[in-house]
């Protein structure tokens, strides 16, 4: 009996569809939910921190304001279309000859 083989990258001998790990559909919806309400929570503070004074509004302020812009970054690279891997191509154009 012959064992199946696998195809192998020809410079890193590893299997051809291990390159690029890729998350499922799921966690990325989890993830960009993740972002949006991290968002709006830092959003609400930042306003909350900005319009009423009270013993620690300043930290706050600047606290919600670090964390919005970290959100909004996370969020943003959430949003980015993912990139083509070259093994695809690499196996089409094998496909081809």
């Amino acid at each position: 009996m012959r064992a199946a083989s696998v195809n192998l990258d020809r410079n890193t001998r590893n299997p051809i569809g291990s390159k690029i790990p890729r998350t499922s559909v799921a966690q990325l919806k989890t993830q960009k939910s993740i972002a949006k309400i991290g968002m709006t929570g830092s959003l609400g503070a930042l306003f909350f921190s900005g319009f009423f004074k009270f013993h620690g509004a300043k930290q706050l302020h600047i606290y919600s304001g670090f964390g919005l812009l970290a959100f909004s970054l996370w969020h943003h690279f959430l949003n980015q279309p993912r990139p083509k891997s070259k093994t695809s191509s690499y196996q089409a154009a094998r496909i081809r000859r």
